[in-house]
């Protein structure tokens, strides 16, 4: 599927027609047209590709990304024939009333008073509005407040990489291997000396 940006603005009260492919520097065959009120984002453009790339699609879907708390959508279709379109009809409006991005909650690390000879654990709750199993959620350890990248989606520091007066913490930033959630930091443990 190939598209091309439209450079300028289409004047819909102008007296000249609308040309695509340029007169007669185009050699082929152009076929299900759309024209947009504005540039599409790559999950729409996709979307698009796959409600039609096997032929006519009875059926549309909106993305998630691009819809948020408080828009009104509503669906116009067009029957055609494939000689005319017939008479539009509109759908009756909906308004998206939550967010369906997941969320991770209750961020905590085991054991809450860690030990020099005891594993860190991250532990936290994982919710998503719409019932979407969690994949892809992000998961980084911070020691010292710098980034621990041998770390990353682990859920355990083991004791060895840990020593006396260690401050640590974790961030989640959740997923549901659609959308991301907003990143959640959990509180910061010390690291205590082991008594013999």
């Amino acid at each position: 599927m190939a598209t091309t940006p439209v450079l300028g603005t289409i004047q819909t009260s102008g007296t000249e027609p609308l040309y695509l492919g340029w007169f007669d520097y185009f050699e082929g065959i152009i076929d299900e047209v759309r024209i947009y009120p504005k540039s599409l984002s790559s999950q729409q453009i996709y979307q698009r590709y796959l409600e039609t790339k096997d032929g006519l699609s009875n059926s549309s879907r909106i993305v998630p990304q691009e819809t948020e708390i408080g828009d009104v959508w509503k669906s116009e279709v067009t029957p055609n024939d494939a000689f005319q379109d017939g008479l539009a009809k509109f759908s009756n409006p909906i308004t998206i009333v939550f967010n369906n991005k997941p969320s991770a909650d209750n961020l905590i690390i085991k054991p809450a008073a860690p030990l020099t000879t005891d594993d860190l654990v991250a532990n936290y709750n994982y919710n998503d509005p719409d019932g979407d199993a969690e994949s892809g959620t992000e998961i980084r350890w911070y020691k010292d407040g710098a980034l621990q990248l041998t770390l990353n989606d682990s859920l355990t520091v083991p004791a060895d990489q840990t020593t006396e007066g260690d401050e640590w913490y974790f961030t989640v930033r959740p997923s549901d291997g659609l959308d991301f959630g907003d990143t959640q930091i959990s509180s910061t443990v010390v690291i205590k000396s082991n008594p013999p």
